[in-house]
């Protein structure tokens, strides 16, 4: 398991007056993963990431528009063949 804090994007997109960059969606996004080995060569993987379903820009009033992170999603993966 990981975790991750990010404080938000700065931006100029700030009301006029408003002292230094304004901060958008500060964050946590814990993310977590387990391998589980099936056999010699086989492993099934299980991962979720944002597992708190967090949202955040990732970008926020720029020439690309505004970007949220990945909401929350899961994955199984299973892996066969020599290491």
């Amino acid at each position: 398991m990981d975790g991750e804090y990010g404080s938000g994007l700065s931006s100029a997109g700030c009301p006029a007056g408003t002292p230094g960059y304004c901060k958008y969606t500060p964050h946590i996004v814990f993310s977590s993963e387990q391998g589980i080995a099936l056999g010699r060569e086989t492993t099934l993987t299980a991962r979720v990431v944002n597992l708190l379903n967090d949202h955040f820009y990732v970008t926020y009033l720029n020439a690309q528009g505004n970007h949220y992170y990945t909401g929350r999603a899961v994955s199984l993966s299973l892996q066969f063949g020599p290491r």
